[in-house]
């Protein structure tokens, strides 16, 4: 059998878990007729099938993820984006294609082509700047698949992959492709596929700008201490309050931060629950968006003012409800630095807006800066 694993280029720590799909033939017949299944559209893709893989993740282990359609989409489309980026660099993000047609749902990328290491439950390879850090995201969408009656393929480096139910374990078997192309390409068959097609506009941030012929007030690259490589970060007026990570949406600003942003953030570093819909430290959050908002000239401080009052000087919405308000005012772990030079610019444009009086009136308070201006201007 060492062969045949070497052909499948299947890792050691991998091997036993991986049977002959020949045995499964002679002892449960009824199982391996499903497991060599395909749809009469799929079949030309497929020169044999000849082994499978126990992923021992159980259909319960996936319900606890608490996934949609939404969520499993989301993974496949981060883990191509990450491979197209690692091989071809960070501006190859809009290679990864995506379409649809009479064989299901694809997602194709040009990178180095998965192996079944990609299967594997727990750890990662992947690069800090990267966006999966879990080790689960594939095994856990190809489940959530399965369980939902659809087909996942992924074909790479002339073979092919498929995602099936063994009972309530999550199976995965192994063959030979006649398809040889460059990257990977997932695919999927069923009754979700249209759905599939029609929530990818709003997955990844580049998608989303596109198809609503948006542009964002501004761009800013960051890099944190962890991960020294610079990666761009933008803010949209509008819509309001949608967060995307890395490119990928996460949730409304409001669900995760209990407050409405006055815009939306297409942020990198900050991490993640292991459902993706929510981050694991509100102050980590603040801090990315205080520091895109840093070096940013007065226009775009003027348009957060104007986001909270209208010309007369009223307010529009309560300031104390305003994310921005709270991330940019020198919340915990934001250097002192950052917070003083964001409530001199704060206070500037408020002079700007609504002359010196106003920002006499203020001093004579003893009340300087960007506090004042949101806490005692607002309030």
């Amino acid at each position: 059998m060492m062969g045949i694993l070497d052909e499948y280029e299947i890792p050691v720590g991998m091997r036993p878990l991986v049977g002959y799909l020949a045995n499964l033939k002679v002892e449960y017949p009824e199982l391996y007729a499903e497991a060599v299944y395909d749809p009469d559209v799929i079949k030309p893709w497929v020169e044999r099938w000849e082994l499978f893989y126990n992923t021992n993740i159980t259909t319960e282990y996936v319900k606890r993820r608490g996934w949609k359609l939404f969520h499993a989409v989301r993974e496949l489309i981060q883990n191509s984006l990450d491979e197209q980026e690692l091989v071809h660099g960070f501006n190859a993000t809009f290679d990864v294609k995506i379409w649809l047609d009479d064989a299901g749902f694809h997602i194709r990328d040009y990178g180095r082509g998965v192996t079944l290491d990609a299967f594997r439950v727990g750890g990662t390879d992947k690069e800090c700047w990267q966006r999966g850090y879990f080790g689960e995201g594939l095994k856990v969408a190809a489940g959530w698949f399965a369980m939902n009656g659809d087909l996942l393929y992924v074909i790479a480096r002339g073979k092919i992959y498929k995602a099936v139910l063994f009972g309530d374990t999550v199976v995965i078997i192994i063959g030979k492709s006649t398809r040889h192309f460059e990257g990977t390409q997932v695919t999927i068959y069923g009754p979700d596929v249209k759905d599939a097609e029609r929530i990818v506009e709003s997955v990844t941030y580049q998608t989303f700008v596109k198809s609503h012929r948006l542009r964002p007030v501004a761009g800013v690259d960051i890099k944190t201490k962890e991960c020294p490589h610079y990666r761009r970060c933008f803010i949209l007026e509008n819509p309001t309050d949608y967060l995307w990570v890395g490119d990928i949406f996460v949730n409304y600003i409001t669900k995760v931060a209990n407050k409405k942003a006055a815009f939306s953030y297409n942020t990198w570093y900050v991490d993640l629950e292991p459902n993706r819909i929510m981050v694991t430290d509100i102050d980590r959050l603040k801090n990315i968006i205080a520091h895109i908002w840093r070096p940013l000239g007065d226009d775009k401080y003027d348009l957060l003012l104007e986001k909270i009052l209208d010309d007369r000087g009223t307010v529009v919405i309560k300031v104390k409800d305003v994310f921005e308000v709270d991330a940019l005012s020198g919340v915990s772990g934001v250097p002192y630095d950052v917070a003083a030079d964001i409530r001199e610019k704060v206070a500037e444009a408020v002079k700007r807006r609504y002359g010196e009086r106003l920002l006499r009136l203020m001093k004579k308070l003893n009340l300087i800066g960007f506090r004042i201006c949101f806490q005692v201007i607002f309030s």
